[in-house]
């Protein structure tokens, strides 16, 4: 399966890509240049009138005419925003009453010189829509439930109308399968649609979504030419999570292998001064005897996600266990908030698909890319229990802060 398939579009894609890598080469030269004094905004000017020339020339021929123009508007629309801005810079040196050149007061003003290279940045991102239109997406979704549809709303919403964006459950994917193989890009919600899609199409434009780390490494063989939205966070905020919200000198972990810090973790350990306690679980082992071990050594227990450890069947143990111990559990999910546990930092449904759409979109404009993406979850939300903090006599901190300094972290 190709990824474009009509010989028309793959000629107009060829164009577009071509105008999108050119705007991007002249956006980093202007960007480098804003660093010199001698640089000013009619060297913008400049080259926008150069790209909005080549639109409009490409715009006269017959091949999606319509879609040139309306981003020649664009570019025009922008001339005009840079002439507003050279009228700004004018009116400053007048005030200024020309103590310094022009060249260099437009470009060492405050305002203007974060504004200007906001709308450098904007440019390349204005050409996105040409590469992408009437981009055919399938979405296989193991059952209809609504964490997936909120997913399915957010990634619409996210990509637009340039991309058409069809919903398949995965049990009636034999009776769409022309639809399906007539897609430049599948998405699979949940481990049994990716089972299912691994097994039947044999191409690398597929994403898949809701699946744990564990999952990816168990069906490892399976999943070797899926892109990979994880829901997972990185450990790194786990731990930093949970020493945001306790401030502990120990937490414990339960794995089904030992894991290997790396440097950001342990400088996580390091920088709010705790340590991490890591206890491996064993199937002939009972599981509540490991937990009993591990609350009684540490002052809260971290879930990670894995189900092999933490399902229906463990989870009420798990966390009667930890309450009578009077020792809060962090988890990676709200309903285990709901459940009993003191909080949780997951990702919600409508933040997948939020993280789908910038997938999509990477793979859109690197088409020759071969390796998969692997990425764990980029954005996030908290959810606390009031109610097991006040028996527990915890003081929760603002959620507020704590978002913010996880944001200030993850950079």
């Amino acid at each position: 399966m190709q990824f474009f398939r009509n010989p028309s579009f793959t000629d107009f894609c060829v164009h577009a890509k071509s105008i999108y890598q050119a705007s991007i080469y002249i956006s980093s030269v202007l960007v480098r240049q804003l660093g010199r004094s001698s640089c000013t905004s009619r060297t913008l000017r400049f080259s926008t009138r150069c790209l909005l020339g080549v639109l409009k020339l490409i715009a006269m021929s017959d091949m999606y005419a319509s879609l040139f123009r309306h981003m020649a508007l664009s570019f025009s629309a922008f001339l005009r925003g840079c002439k507003k801005l050279e009228r700004c810079r004018r009116s400053y040196c007048r005030a200024a009453k020309k103590q310094t050149t022009k060249k260099s007061l437009f470009l060492e003003s405050p305002v203007n010189k974060p504004l200007l290279l906001g709308l450098l940045l904007v440019v390349p991102s204005l050409l996105l829509p040409l590469a992408a239109a009437n981009v055919q997406i399938s979405v296989i979704q193991s059952n209809d439930n609504s964490y997936f549809k909120q997913t399915n709303q957010s990634l619409s919403r996210e990509l637009g109308d340039a991309f058409q964006v069809t919903v398949i459950n995965a049990d009636t994917v034999n009776t769409q399968h022309q639809k399906i193989q007539a897609s430049d890009i599948i998405i699979t919600l949940g481990i049994d649609a990716a089972l299912e899609i691994a097994r039947r199409y044999d191409t690398k434009n597929i994403v898949s979504a809701y699946l744990t780390l564990n999952q990816k490494q168990r069906h490892q063989a399976k999943l070797k030419h899926h892109s990979l939205v994880l829901l997972d966070q990185p450990l790194s905020r786990y731990l930093a999570f949970t020493a945001l919200m306790l401030q502990p000198s120990s937490v414990g972990i339960v794995s089904s292998d030992k894991l290997m810090l790396n440097n950001k973790q342990q400088d996580i350990l390091e920088k709010f001064h705790f340590k991490l306690e890591q206890y491996e679980f064993q199937k002939q082992t009972n599981l509540l005897t490991t937990v009993r071990q591990l609350l009684k050594n540490n002052n809260a227990f971290l879930l990670l996600p894995d189900d092999n450890i933490y399902n229906s069947n463990t989870l009420k143990g798990i966390l009667l266990t930890s309450y009578r111990s009077r020792k809060p559990i962090v988890s990676y999910s709200p309903s285990h908030v709901k459940a009993g546990a003191l909080a949780s930092i997951f990702s919600s449904p409508s933040d997948i698909g939020l993280q789908l759409a910038s997938v999509i979109k990477h793979l859109i404009v690197k088409r020759q890319q071969t390796k998969p993406i692997i990425q764990f979850a980029q954005y996030f939300s908290i959810k606390v229990n009031s109610r097991v903090a006040r028996a527990l006599g915890i003081n929760l901190p603002n959620e507020e802060k704590i978002t913010d300094r996880l944001n200030e972290l993850s950079q």
